[in-house]
Formats: C-alpha cells, structure tokens, sequence
C-alpha cells in the first residue's frame, strides 16, 4: 500500500537549490510499476522516483543494509559520503528532517544557519 507523502515534495521545494537530491524508492513488485507512477502523477511528484527491480520486499530492505525492519514508510537522510545523517520508520517527522539536513548539509547561501545547527548549546 502506498501512502501519500506531501512532505516529501515540501522539502523538495524548501531545498531544492541546495546541494542535495531528493529520491523516493518503492519497494513495490515491478508489475506494479502503474500503480506506483499513478500515485506519483496525483502527487505531482518531480523529483527521482525508483521502483525496486525485485519481486521480494525483504531484498530491497536488505539492500539498504541498516537496521530497517522492512516497515514502511522508511526515511534515510544519506551524506555525500554515504554515512546515515538521519532515519526513521514510521511517520516522518519534518522538523527532525529538516534539522538534519540544515546541520549536515553545508551551503554557500546559507552559512549562519548552517553553523547555528551546529553550535552546542
């Protein structure tokens, strides 16, 4: 079952301009690639969209190789180095998201936030 995720596209918009890439994955069988790109076109979805190549959901959480129990909806905010910066399972919360990308994710526009997110307090 898929579920709506109008946050996704949110922070799509907010960051856009930002040195990162939002992708979306569907752990979704392949021959449900219409009801998957369906659900896309009603959310208005225009960033990365992949569909796992697999029939078996518990290959794709395997693939991801955290500690990912296969629930979805699954979020994982991945550096440019490949190190986790944020997961969760369940609902997303967006400040938390967010929180963690203006700490992790440095950019030219933005330096003081940038370093206020990542003062001790």
């Amino acid at each position: 079952c898929i579920e709506e995720f109008p946050e996704v596209q949110t922070m799509f918009r907010m960051y856009g301009q930002r040195p990162i890439d939002i992708v979306t994955l569907s752990i979704n069988n392949p021959d449900e690639k219409s009801m998957v790109l369906s659900f896309l076109k009603r959310q208005h979805a225009f960033n990365k969209n992949l569909l796992f190549n697999g029939n078996d959901a518990a290959e794709a959480v395997k693939a991801f190789g955290t500690d990912w129990a296969g629930g979805a909806p699954y979020t994982v905010l991945i550096g440019t180095n490949g190190e986790v910066l944020y997961k969760t399972q369940g609902e997303l919360n967006v400040l938390d998201v967010r929180r963690a990308i203006l700490k992790n994710i440095a950019d030219d526009l933005y330096i003081v936030q940038h370093a206020y997110w990542n003062t001790a307090f």
